[in-house]
């Protein structure tokens, strides 16, 4: 499966199936009808049972298993297969390499079923879908298919075959046909198609054709998904520095997402990305529907836009919602730590801004009173003892809280001894 976007290579996609991304919202899924190939669409061995296609005989009852085969009426030996698959059919004598227009046969005249499960993507809408046919053939001929029930017959070139009409129909190997389907041909989960072959009761030359049925295609169906997606982010616009970048993300109402990453990046005022190597985070922050709250991020800083993006994926495509968010602060001077001797007094603080209020508090383990107001303050600590600083914005409503240290110490710092000795 492909992806899309940079964060599709840890988001999941698939429905186990072949997938190619279109864009965003849509994906295209194909499912190999081929006769007489695997799951990765090699050719299997003559005389093996085909894994995908089963048939039912004339006149009902169950369905069984098919065969590689290496005969059918007119494609003996090496005629038994084509480019991209082999003849399959019921018949018991797979591999024997003889004509079996002398041959004896359990099958007989009439209507052969021959059917093939697949199963679609059950969490996305169907835009539309087509089988695209590039070989084609039967024994003895194919009046129509039917997916799910609804027919489809076929207008296609004449068989390659012109001399023995009715016996064998098929396409040319170069042309590619294609059969439109209505997105309601298709239903969500498993689905079959189903190709009659019918086997005539004629004789030519003296010999009964009604002695094996045999099916071959090389077709592929393919579908278009469009996602029902549609992620919104809700939250707030304005931060306070410091304070939880919280958001509640939905996938929308009509899909559920299978994976919800989170992403956060400095953008300008207008939602442009900017230092996109040095500033996108590292890792993308996986959520769920609902509420998510980014964990503390350092290049988050004060008086900066950043853009943050909610991607949504399931089985279908990934859809993408940004929102641009501004931090805001009260912006000062931060205050610097001091060295007092013990005894003294010092002042504290930074240069005055009639904007902000200022409180002064004690960092204590349990909530102290303040000890003062003002953008600066004078200290006469016993010991070495941490203030908090809480400066508050009234305009963003934004409080921003710094620790000023002022370490004691039992001598003057700026005194020194020397010491000159001699000896005699």
């Amino acid at each position: 499966m492909k992806k899309i976007l940079k964060l599709a290579r840890s988001l999941t996609l698939g429905c186990g199936l072949l997938f190619s991304t279109i864009n965003q919202a849509q994906v295209i899924q194909t499912i190999s009808l081929n006769t007489g190939v695997n799951s990765s669409n090699a050719v299997i061995p003559f005389g093996t049972v085909d894994p995908k296609w089963q048939v039912k005989f004339p006149g009902g009852g169950s369905f069984l298993n098919t065969f590689v085969s290496n005969v059918s009426l007119w494609n003996t030996g090496n005629n038994a297969s084509f480019s991209c698959g082999r003849w399959i059919s019921p018949e018991l004598n797979p591999g024997s390499n003889i004509n079996c227009i002398t041959c004896s046969s359990i099958t007989g005249p009439g209507t052969y079923q021959y059917r093939m499960n697949f199963a679609t993507n059950s969490i996305c809408n169907i835009l539309s879908a087509r089988i695209v046919f590039s070989f084609t053939n039967a024994d003895n001929e194919i009046p129509n298919f039917k997916v799910n029930g609804t027919a489809f017959n076929f207008n296609y070139p004449v068989s390659p075959w012109p001399s023995l009409p009715g016996l064998a129909t098929g396409f040319n190997p170069n042309f590619a046909y294609i059969v439109p389907l209505s997105p309601s041909n298709i239903v969500s989960g498993n689905n079959t198609i189903d190709f009659f072959v019918n086997n005539f009761n004629t004789t030519i030359g003296g010999n009964q054709q009604a002695t094996i049925t045999g099916l071959a295609l090389c077709a592929y169906l393919e579908i278009t998904y469009e996602s029902l997606l549609a992620p919104t982010i809700a939250g707030q616009t304005n931060f306070c520095l410091g304070s939880p970048l919280t958001f509640t993300g939905d996938d929308g109402p009509n899909a559920t997402a299978a994976n919800y990453q989170w992403e956060i990046q400095e953008c300008t005022s207008s939602g442009t990305p900017i230092n996109l190597s040095n500033n996108w985070t590292s890792t993308m922050f996986a959520g769920s529907p609902g509420v998510f709250t980014f964990p503390v991020l350092p290049f988050v800083q004060c008086g900066k836009y950043f853009l943050v993006k909610l991607n949504v994926a399931n089985g279908c495509s990934i859809k993408s919602v940004s929102k641009i968010i501004f931090i805001k602060c009260a912006q000062i001077r931060p205050p610097k730590n001091k060295t007092i001797c013990k005894g003294e007094c010092v002042n504290i603080g930074t240069s005055f801004n009639q904007q902000y209020s200022f409180t002064w508090y004690i960092d204590t383990d349990e909530p102290s009173p303040p000890i003062g107001v003002g953008s600066s303050i004078n200290v006469c600590p016993n010991q070495t003892t941490t203030y908090i600083l809480v400066v508050f914005d009234p305009a963003t409503g934004c409080t921003t809280k710094y620790n000023v240290t002022v370490t004691v110490e039992d001598i003057d710092p700026n005194f020194s001894v020397n010491v000159l000795t001699t000896n005699n």
